[in-house]
Parts: C-alpha cells; structure tokens; sequence
C-alpha cells in the first residue's frame, strides 16, 4: 500500500500544471464533443417531432370520425328497429278496450318521444375531446338500451 502511495506521489510531482491544464481542456473538449450535436440536428430532429405528433393528431382525427360515422349508422338502424316496434305496438292496441288503449298509446307515445329526442342527440353530436365522445356514446348507449327493453316488454305485456 505505501509503494502504491509512493509512485502515485511521484507521478504527481513530475506532471507540471501545464500538463494538467492540457489534459484537463483535451477532456473536457471530448466530452464536449462528444455530448452535442449541432444546432441544425436539433432542429432536424425538432421538425420531425413536429411532423409526427401532426401526423399522429390527423390519423387520431380521421379515427375518430370514422368511428362517429360508424355509430351513427348503427344509432340509425336501431331507431329504425325502434319504429318499427312502436308501429307494431301501436297496430296491436287498436284491439285493446278503450280504457287500456287510452293507457298504452300514452304509454308508446312517450317511448316514441324518447326515440326521437335520441335521434336528435346522435344527429347533432360535434366531435370533441375523445374523452367527452366516449362519455358521450356510452350515455347514448345506455338511453338506448333502455328504451329497447322498454319496447321489447312493452311487447310483451
């Protein structure tokens, strides 16, 4: 351990400071070097960010109308098959005793007023945030599934 000590001091004293000043500026040069890149790659490497996260937003936005497109479609064959029902339904009363039809139409009328009003929401629906059109469809959805299962009982009884 002391011979270790020994020739580290004499390696020491025979580096003159101007040798380690030398040293020191080659090193940090390197590093220097070595860890930038030049002005024009990070400009380059700037604009293809850009580039990407545009591209990214415009597929995101094509998706997502896409997607608006397809769920209007299928909200349009829906209330379609809900007409159709409340037509049904309303063919079946005629037959019922006036005091029970009096009743069912109030009660069909309200189920088509409810037919029509989500019409109007799917119809007038502006694409937003994707978060605000997922809450959105799902709302939507659960509306619509309950008043086919009202229609569907109201069928039934």
């Amino acid at each position: 351990m002391k011979n270790i000590q020994i020739k580290t001091n004499r390696i020491i004293k025979n580096l003159k400071p101007v040798n380690i000043f030398a040293f020191s500026v080659v090193v940090i040069a390197i590093m220097f070097l070595v860890s930038c890149s030049s002005p024009t790659e990070k400009v380059k490497k700037s604009e293809d960010k850009v580039a990407k996260a545009k591209e990214d937003v415009k597929k995101s936005k094509i998706e997502h109308k896409a997607d608006l497109e397809l769920f209007r479609k299928e909200t349009e064959r829906k209330m379609v098959q809900n007409d159709e029902r409340i037509a049904e339904i309303n063919a079946i009363i005629i037959n019922s005793n006036n005091e029970e039809r009096k009743n069912y139409e109030k009660q069909i009328s309200l189920l088509g007023h409810q037919n029509e009003i989500l019409k109007v929401r799917a119809k007038n629906y502006k694409l937003d945030s994707k978060d605000d059109w997922e809450t959105f469809k799902s709302e939507f959805n659960q509306d619509m599934y309950e008043l086919q299962e009202s229609l569907r009982n109201f069928a039934k009884s």
